[in-house]
Parts: structure tokens; sequence; C-alpha cells
């Protein structure tokens, strides 16, 4: 049975011991979301690395999304689910070997930051002796056996920082002090240098300028064509 831990705040969260050894080295966040929530989950990476600064942080994500984090200072590694190509045979050697590394990586402590069943059975398959997810009730039976430690976060306030909170909340009911901030995405480098290239050619690099993106994997956060 996995132990519960209720979510605290204040005072209280100071004098708590934290759920986590201070000792820990590897340490595995799971974001199995689309790109958006890799993005909101970026202040809690920065929060965990803060809280353990000689740890290396993991990250698992959905095949794709890797590149977004891969100059993130704060962050060790990326691993990626993938989907496979070519015969049924090929795809499930390669998954073998997958989770073969993914279990030889060592991880001591796994948080998954989401309510999927997949994310709970990447978290099971790291061998890690601690992990952890918040409780949630309408999933299987099986899905929050799998941690070793469920978290109950305490109920959101209206001006609580919007999506960051979502896995902000997590980490705060494991001791982990964490405030809310916008995410902050570092730049590959050389990617950032020809783009104020191009924005010199067009001539609005010392301009003020608007970026809009009006497309969407869902159509209802699309913006209408009438607009």
């Amino acid at each position: 049975m996995p132990a519960f831990l209720s979510g605290i705040s204040g005072d209280a969260l100071k004098e708590r011991k934290m759920l986590i050894p201070q000792g820990t080295k590897k340490i595995l966040l799971i974001q199995l979301g689309d790109i958006g929530d890799v993005v909101y989950t970026v202040p809690t990476i920065h929060a965990v690395k803060k809280a353990f600064p000689q740890a290396e942080i993991s990250l698992l994500l959905r095949e794709g999304n890797g590149a977004l984090l891969a100059f993130d200072p704060a962050v060790s590694g990326i691993w990626e689910v993938r989907k496979g190509k070519g015969s049924i045979f090929s795809r499930l050697r390669e998954s073998l070997r997958f989770l073969w590394n993914f279990y030889r990586a060592g991880f001591e402590v796994v948080i998954d930051l989401r309510a999927s069943e997949r994310g709970a059975y990447m978290a099971f398959l790291t061998g890690a002796p601690i992990r952890i997810s918040q409780a949630f009730k309408d999933v299987s039976f099986l899905r929050n056996r799998l941690f070793t430690h469920l978290v109950n976060p305490l109920p959101r306030r209206p001006d609580d920082g919007g999506a960051v909170e979502q896995s902000l909340r997590i980490i705060r009911a494991t001791g982990i002090e964490a405030k809310g901030e916008q995410p902050t995405l570092f730049l590959d480098p050389v990617a950032k240098e020809r783009m104020i290239h191009l924005l010199k050619e067009l001539g609005i690099y010392h301009r003020p300028w608007l970026s809009l993106s009006p497309f969407s994997r869902w159509d209802y956060k699309e913006l209408p064509t009438s607009t």
C-alpha cells in the first residue's frame, strides 16, 4: 500500500521532514502531457533543482518535447516515450532496449506529475524506491498502487498562478518549498542567433512586435477563422 501525504504550507512546511532524502542524487520527473504542459512544468523543475542542487534532474516526456528543455541548466537528462517504427518485432526490441536502459539509469526518486496510467507504469518500471504522485480518485485501481507515496495537495486558490500550480502543488506536498513563477525557457544559442539574424533581415529586431500562434492540437483552443 502506498503511503498518503496531505499537502501543507507555511510554517508547518518548514518544520516537517522532507519526503525526499536530502542526499538524493537522481530524480526523475514524468510529464507525459502536451508541449504546453511541459512549458508549465518548468517552474517545478527549477524548484526541485533548487531544493536538491546536487541531484541530477531527468525528465520523461512525449516524443518531440525534449528539445524544448535541452538547454535548460537544471536538466541533466531527457527521456522520450517514442511510438517506434518498423515491424512489430523491431518495435518490441526497441521498447525492451529502452526499458532496460531506463531501469539501469538508477533513479532514486520518481515524481509523476499527471494522472495517466502510462506515467504510473513507467514510474514503476524504473524500480525507484520512492515513487510519488498525486492521489486521484477517477483512475484505475492499479494506477495508484504503482506508487510508494501518494500526496493530496492543498486546494487551489483563485490567485494561485494558474497552470504552473498544477505540478507545483504536488512537489510542495512532499516538503519542497516552491513559489509560482513564469516559465523561463533556455534557447539553443545557434537557433537564437539564427532568429536574431532573421528578425534583423525583416527590419523588426529593434521594434516592438507581436507573435501570434492561432493554431492548436485542440479545435476549441484555436482562434476562430471569423476573427
